[in-house]
């Protein structure tokens, strides 16, 4: 923005407009998110040791069954992080990484 403001997370996660309802990023060690994308599948994020994770499901049950249509994962590391890493990482990076993979996710459909 040119008035040299950054997006929050929920401004990221709500100009997406991808999702009917969420909750996160919150929390540390991990940081989660849960939320519902509009065609109603279920996501869940978290961001814990070294490494940031997002499943997509066609429901929460489906999801707490581990029957997954779509996962997400890659490494993370702060040189500044010591030992908790991506447990501490910054809500607004989250929200973009759920915004990148959500959409990866649709395109795949």
């Amino acid at each position: 923005m040119s008035d040299g403001h950054l997006p929050s997370a929920q401004e990221i996660l709500h100009d997406s407009a991808l999702f009917q309802r969420w909750r996160g990023p919150f929390g540390a060690v991990p940081v989660q998110f849960v939320g519902e994308l509009k065609q109603g599948q279920y996501v869940y994020f978290r961001a814990r040791g070294s490494k940031l994770a997002m499943q997509i499901a066609s429901s929460e049950e489906h999801w707490q069954n581990s029957d997954y249509l779509a996962t997400f994962e890659e490494p993370y590391f702060d040189p500044e992080g010591g030992p908790l890493q991506a447990g501490l990482c910054p809500a607004d990076f989250c929200a973009n990484k759920i915004v990148v993979w959500v959409k990866c996710f649709i395109a795949a459909l």
